[in-house]
């Protein structure tokens, strides 16, 4: 459906070869869908990644955007802890202060601040 990827690259992980692809997207033309897949061409993992060069939102566990960071921007930050909640689609990233960023395909798509509620 994207039609042949704007960006192909190799990628090493311990002894395996993988080949990233990414897409350009017009609706947010600072993102792009990024395909990661094995030396057979299975794919092994799909998400949202910042293109290179655009702008990055200022991340803090308090400024977090919905539908602007992409776990990258996030996982980066201090004190961040990579959670898999186990949905191949879903990633978490818990932050100091009890906050909780939930991503869906590598774009943030809920914060919870970990006040009571």
């Amino acid at each position: 459906m994207l039609g042949p990827a704007d960006q192909v690259e190799g990628r090493r992980f311990g002894d395996v070869d993988l080949v990233v692809r990414r897409w350009p997207l017009p609706l947010w033309p600072f993102l792009r869908w990024e395909v990661l897949s094995g030396p057979d061409g299975s794919v092994l993992h799909e998400q949202l990644v910042r293109a290179p060069d655009s702008p990055v939102p200022a991340a803090a566990p308090d400024t977090l955007r919905v539908w602007e960071h992409v776990v990258d921007d996030v996982v980066g930050l201090p004190g961040a802890a990579a959670v898999d909640p186990g949905v191949p689609s879903r990633f978490e990233v818990h932050l100091p202060g009890a906050v909780r960023a939930q991503f869906v395909r590598g774009l943030l798509q809920r914060v919870d601040d970990g006040a009571p509620g």
